[in-house]
């Protein structure tokens, strides 16, 4: 099917792909061209835009442009409403491809702006626009007219509420003239505020505690999972060592065995039955069946210390006496002389009253003592004394300490200033955290998005915008990628919506 836009006849051509063909009545020739755009478009991909070719054939020229694999925005915006979060995106990232065409010297107006002339990608916000590098197109307006027809087509297709980011763009919209940097400001902060939105976390209001007054606890009550634990825990461990006791007898048998008939056969059987006893170990370690901790009999009266492996009653009494001690009167825990830890605890019941004693030890075996901590203390502190004599610091004593004042950045934000030492040569500042020095996580800031840079040679500091995809701008002039522009004291730099003031003391 043929249709007509701005004068040129449009047909689709799916023999290979699918490619849209423009072409003119009469024929389009090099002269309807302009010859600057045409150079660019054959040299340079840009960016959110159709690829081009030109046939040209008997000075007849006809326009073909790649749309396999991409659909148009009507019928995309069929398939599926567009949220809010991503009108917004959409429109920002269309208007930003708009104003980042001059620096391929092309001219806004002459996209097409209309909803079956715009393909979209695998997401909403993956546009690809169409470039007419033609000098007369019939019935085309303004870049600005367009958007405005456009924008109001997406809202009708969009879950858009009344709200204040809606109400700020149809007033910039309905304003008549303005500029696409105002509108991608504004489409900034609508974005910024819809995240913040959705982010915002659900508040859920918790019940106030309840305090009860003189509550009598008699005894507490342990979850019988809890109870289970520990014999679980017991019976897994004896089981364990079990399996350790049955394959060392084993490999005994075998060793013995070789020793007594000694062969080949025998001699890798025995190898083998170590290894795999030793594999063993450590899996029922790894597994906790089995504790590859040791047993000390030293500095007990006539009690057995057991270190690291626990049974059942080992655990339930730990875990009887932690939860006893917040919360049971009469629970104590005292130092005695001896340096013993002593930890009681009665029930209210009248049970019998249980002690566990902790021994602290010292490592050559005795108890520690306070009188062999203290005659040794000096030995391991270094006592401080304050100086007698005050050293009064000039501006060059300062200098050479800590070196020459380096520049700094100035951020500037809604509620606070933030100062940003320039602590490199080099000195980056975009959205990775890997690859620069300074990380601006703000919408519209690139990954490497600036870079301030230091000259020996021409003895100052310069700046250059990395190839962002929204650009920078060194007062209120937007910079050329990987340009070095100088930057002076009280400068202003601005990425995105951030807003940087160049501070150099020296």
């Amino acid at each position: 099917m043929t249709t007509l836009l701005y004068g040129l006849k449009c047909e689709m051509d799916r023999q290979h792909g699918c490619y849209l063909v423009l072409s003119g009545e009469p024929p389009l020739t090099p002269d309807d061209v302009v010859l600057l755009e045409h150079k660019m478009l054959e040299t340079y991909t840009v960016p959110r835009q159709l690829p081009i070719e030109f046939e040209e054939q008997n000075r007849k020229i006809r326009l073909r442009y790649e749309t396999t694999s991409f659909i148009p925005l009507s019928e995309a915006v069929k398939q599926s409403r567009l949220s809010e979060q991503q009108f917004y995106t959409f429109l920002y990232t269309l208007v930003a491809a708009l104003d980042d065409c001059k620096i391929y010297m092309l001219s806004e107006d002459r996209y097409v702006l209309k909803e079956e002339f715009i393909y979209i990608g695998q997401r909403h916000d993956d546009i690809h626009l169409l470039y007419l590098p033609l000098k007369q197109l019939s019935g085309k307006g303004s870049a600005q007219e367009d958007l405005v027809r456009l924008a109001d087509y997406l809202a009708k297709h969009t879950y858009v509420e009344q709200s204040e980011n809606w109400r700020k763009l149809q007033m910039l919209l309905s304003g008549g003239r303005f500029s696409l940097m105002e509108l991608k400001s504004v489409l900034l902060e609508a974005m910024e505020r819809q995240l913040l939105q959705e982010s915002k976390p659900n508040e859920i209001e918790l019940p106030a505690p309840q305090i009860t007054e003189n509550r009598k606890i008699d005894s507490p009550v342990v979850p019988e999972d809890d109870l289970n634990f520990g014999t679980e825990r017991a019976l897994s461990t004896s089981s364990g060592k079990l399996i350790v006791l049955l394959g060392t007898v084993f490999l005994i048998a075998v060793w013995a065995f070789y020793w007594t008939e000694p062969s080949e056969g025998l001699l890798y059987i025995g190898l083998g039955t170590s290894l795999l006893l030793v594999d063993g170990i450590y899996i029922l370690h790894k597994m906790g069946r089995l504790s590859l901790t040791f047993r000390s009999n030293k500095h007990q009266e006539g009690k057995d210390a057991t270190v690291g492996s626990e049974s059942a009653a080992d655990i339930m009494e730990s875990f009887r006496s932690t939860a006893l001690e917040p919360a049971v009167p009469g629970f104590s825990r005292t130092l005695s002389k001896e340096s013993h830890w002593e930890l009681r605890a009665s029930s209210g019941m009248g049970a019998e009253r249980e002690e566990l004693t902790f021994s602290s030890v010292s490592p050559g075996g005795n108890t520690a003592d306070d009188s062999n901590h203290s005659s040794t203390l000096t030995e391991q502190t270094t006592l401080l004394v304050p100086q007698d004599a005050t050293v009064l610091l000039t501006p060059e004593g300062i200098e050479a300490i800590s070196g020459p004042a380096r520049p700094y950045l100035e951020v500037k934000r809604e509620d606070e200033t933030e100062k940003v030492p320039i602590s490199d040569d080099v000195f980056r500042i975009g959205r990775s955290q890997e690859a620069v020095h300074y990380v601006e996580d703000t919408i519209g800031v690139s990954r490497i998005h600036l870079e301030i840079s230091r000259s020996e040679e021409q003895e100052g500091y310069f700046v250059q915008d990395l190839g962002s995809k929204n650009g920078s701008y060194l007062n209120e002039e937007r910079l050329i990628p990987y340009r070095k522009y100088a930057v002076q004291a009280e400068d202003r730099i601005k990425i995105a919506t951030v807003e940087m003031i160049f501070k150099n003391p020296s």
